[in-house]
């Protein structure tokens, strides 16, 4: 609870926490409707055992270079904050 909590607080009361949580889920988003719209032809086009491995490797592929672009991004917010 207190988490949500600190987390409704700063949603409240920091703009460049709504910017960087808008920033992110906007990426996230995006990235997330583009791999969709890249894996729609491919079931139709590609054989079902190549397309069954080939998705799950692709999925992990992109959630895991999703999270080290939020980590990266997030760090750098922390730096810059601490900065200036």
């Amino acid at each position: 609870m207190h988490r949500t909590r600190s987390l409704k607080q700063l949603w409240a009361t920091d703009a460049g926490f709504r910017r960087a949580m808008t920033h992110l889920s906007l990426v996230w988003g995006a990235v997330m409707l583009a791999f969709s719209l890249v894996r729609l032809p491919l079931v139709y086009l590609l054989p079902i055992n190549v397309m069954a491995g080939l998705s799950g490797i692709a999925y992990y592929a992109m959630m895991i270079g999703l999270l080290m672009w939020s980590f990266r991004v997030n760090k750098r917010r922390m730096e810059l904050a601490q900065a200036g």
